[in-house]
C-alpha cells in the first residue's frame, strides 16, 4: 500500500518585518501548524509552512492585516495547460469545451492567442484542464469536431517573470499583496491611474533609470536573468528599445552584423568579463580558448565583430567584399581574365597574411 506524501505549500515572503518575535508570536497564535523562517534581506523573511491549510490561514491573516508579502500559486491549485494547434480562430469556444466534456475532460477556459507584434489571431488555443488522471491522454488526441488538431505542452517560460502591481522579478501580481508601484513614473500607484506626461521621461523603479520598468534591458532584469539563467541555454535576441515592442520568443534573430569603429567599442568591459574565463561543454572538460572567439555565447556575435574589426579591405574598386557572420564573398572585375585573377590572388594573399596574424584559417573546403 502506496502512502501518498502531502506536498508542501509555497513559501511566503513577508516584507518590511521590524520584529521576528513579534512575528513568531501571532503565528503561534494561528494554529497553523509547523513553519520555519530565514531572514533573506534586510527585514525581508522567507515563510515556509508545513500544511496547506496553515499556508492558507496565513495568507488570509496577511491580507487581513493588510502585511507587503508576495508568494506563490499551490501547485494543487494550478491548471493543467496544453497548447491546441490546429483550430481556426474563428471556432465557437464555447462548444469545443462541450466536446472536451463528452470526451472525459473538465476543461476551465480555452483562451485564443494572437501575435505578440502583428496582433493577427493565430490557429493555436491555450487549454485549462481541472486536475484529472485523464489529463495526459490529451497529447494523443488528433481530432476535434472533425478537425485534425495537435495537442502538446506549453513552451516552458525562458524570462525571469516581472510583478505587474509591485514592478519586482520573480513572482507575478497574483499572488502579490506589496505596495502598488508605476511602470512609468515609480510612483506609489498603479499604472492605470498614472498622470505622467507623455513629454516626461519615464524612470524604472528598480534602477532608477530612464526606461519604463518593464523594459527588458533593464540591467537589473539583466543580472537577474543572467543568474536565473547560469546554466541553462538561452537563444540570443537584442534587447528592444523602450517603447517598442519586443520580438516572438520563439522567432527571435540574432541583429544584423556591422563594423563597430575601434574607439567606441567598450574594450575595457569586454576584457574584464571575458579574460581567462573557461569554457564549459556537456561532453568535455573545461578548457581555455586562446584563439578566436566562443560559439554559442551571448557574447559572441560583439566578440567577433571586435576580432574581425581590422580584416583587410579591397583598396581598388575593381574588387568588391560581401561578408555576413563568417562567411566573405570577394567578386573582381577586370577587362580580362588575367586581371581579374591577378586581382583576386593580391587579395587572398592579404586575407592570408591576416590569418597567419590572428592564428585563424580559411575553410578551404568551401572556398
Amino acid at each position: 500500500m502506496e502512502i501518498s506524501t502531502p506536498k508542501k505549500p509555497p513559501p511566503i515572503y513577508i516584507h518590511n518585518i521590524l520584529n521576528i518575535n513579534s512575528m513568531i508570536n501571532e503565528l503561534k497564535t494561528l494554529d497553523c501548524g509547523g513553519f520555519r523562517h530565514i531572514t533573506v534581506e534586510n527585514n525581508k523573511v522567507k515563510l515556509n509552512m508545513d500544511l496547506i491549510d496553515g499556508y492558507r490561514k496565513v495568507i488570509d491573516y496577511l491580507k487581513t492585516h493588510q502585511a507587503e508579502f508576495h508568494t506563490y500559486q499551490i501547485k494543487s491549485d494550478k491548471a493543467f495547460r496544453v497548447v491546441i494547434r490546429g483550430l481556426h480562430h474563428s471556432c465557437n469556444i464555447e462548444f469545443m469545451m462541450s466536446k472536451l466534456k463528452e470526451l472525459g475532460y473538465e476543461p476551465i477556459q480555452m483562451l485564443p492567442v494572437r501575435h505578440p507584434i502583428t496582433k493577427l489571431p493565430l490557429p493555436l488555443f491555450f487549454l485549462d484542464l481541472k486536475h484529472n488522471p485523464k489529463n495526459p491522454e490529451i497529447y494523443s488526441l488528433s481530432r476535434l469536431y472533425n478537425g485534425i488538431i495537435k495537442a502538446e505542452p506549453p513552451k516552458p517560460r525562458k524570462t525571469i517573470v516581472q510583478c505587474m502591481r509591485c514592478q519586482q522579478f520573480g513572482h507575478t501580481r497574483n499572488f502579490c499583496n506589496q505596495t502598488a508601484r508605476c511602470v512609468k513614473c515609480e510612483g506609489l500607484h498603479p499604472t492605470e491611474k498614472c498622470n505622467k506626461p507623455k513629454d516626461t521621461p519615464p524612470i524604472c523603479t528598480n534602477c532608477k533609470g530612464n526606461h519604463p520598468a518593464n523594459y527588458r534591458g533593464c540591467p537589473e532584469h539583466i543580472r537577474l536573468q543572467r543568474g536565473a539563467t547560469r546554466h541553462q541555454t538561452i537563444p540570443y535576441r537584442s534587447q528592444p528599445a523602450p517603447g517598442t515592442s519586443s520580438l516572438d520568443k520563439t522567432s527571435a534573430s540574432p541583429p544584423e552584423l556591422k563594423k563597430v569603429p575601434a574607439q567606441d567599442a567598450p574594450f575595457s568591459d569586454i576584457h574584464r568579463e571575458s579574460s581567462n574565463r573557461p569554457l564549459y561543454s556537456s561532453i568535455a572538460a573545461s578548457s581555455v580558448n586562446k584563439q578566436g572567439v566562443p560559439q554559442g555565447s551571448i557574447l559572441a556575435p560583439f566578440l567577433y565583430l571586435i576580432y574581425t574589426h581590422d580584416i583587410p579591405t579591397p583598396k581598388s574598386d575593381s574588387l568588391t567584399v560581401a561578408q555576413f557572420a563568417d562567411d566573405i564573398a570577394v567578386l573582381s572585375k577586370g577587362d580580362t581574365g588575367e586581371e581579374v585573377t591577378t586581382n583576386l590572388q593580391n587579395f587572398l594573399q592579404e586575407i592570408e597574411k591576416w590569418n597567419k596574424k590572428w592564428r585563424t584559417a580559411m575553410n578551404t573546403n568551401k572556398s
